[in-house]
């Protein structure tokens, strides 16, 4: 295992890096038992026994989805009730002016469309996203294995504690990380491929949920022609 560590004011925190999946589960189950509790995972695919070992139970994005599409049916159903009824009432071979089955496509549209900006915004702005830069990128290991091959814990340097990162490093010896590595809090110039993925994920998040949202409204208007 290489050890290149060095208490320094600029120090983020203490990363270690896995060759295996197991590894960063029991790695991250032993760092929350010894009390850490600012640390985070990186892997290249999910990796749900990891949210039971760091015990993370956060239900805010469903709840974000659900009063989102509570919002968006809301908007649908009362819009077109106004207009309807109320803004531009048309008599239309005696039909009724509220007629609930004419607008349940447009309120299905709207349901769907805002829950999903609900889920996409409400996660970016639980990760802090786009993020740019994190002290994460300096790791050069990090930069060039992290959505690869790899798989790292990173745990926090606490604040006014100048011995705690040898602590760090001493816990995680049990798990056999393959290395270790000190997060420094420098900021680079040139930015690495890990922050210009992260900076561009949410910009190709909603250009997927606008396509999608796009053909779904071109379906449901061919079948209201049809």
């Amino acid at each position: 295992m290489d050890h290149k560590l060095s208490a320094h004011p600029g120090l983020y925190g203490v990363m270690a890096e896995f060759e295996d999946p197991t590894s960063l589960v029991n790695a991250a189950r032993r760092t929350y038992d010894e009390g850490y509790r600012n640390f985070d995972s990186f892997s290249p695919f999910p990796i749900h026994e990891i949210f039971d070992a760091m015990h993370l139970h956060d239900k805010r994005v469903p709840l974000f989805v659900l009063l989102g599409g509570i919002a968006g049916l809301t908007t649908g159903l009362g819009l077109q009730v106004w207009v309807s009824a109320f803004a531009y009432p048309l008599n239309i071979a005696g039909r009724p002016y509220l007629s609930w089955p004419m607008f349940v496509p447009v309120t299905f549209e709207l349901t769907i469309l805002f829950a999903a900006f609900a889920a996409v915004f409400g996660m970016f702005a639980l990760n802090g996203l786009p993020m740019p830069y994190h002290p994460v990128f300096n790791v050069e290991r990090f930069a060039a294995h992290a959505s690869q091959d790899r798989f790292f814990l990173a745990i926090e340097h606490p604040p006014k504690c100048s011995g705690d990162w040898r602590h760090s490093t001493w816990l995680l010896r049990p798990t056999t990380p393959a290395s270790c590595a000190c997060c420094s809090t420098e900021v680079r110039v040139v930015p690495s491929i890990a922050a210009i993925t992260s900076t561009l994920a949410p910009l190709v998040s909603m250009f997927s949920i606008w396509d999608s949202w796009l053909g779904m409204s071109s379906s449901a208007y061919c079948r209201s022609v049809l």
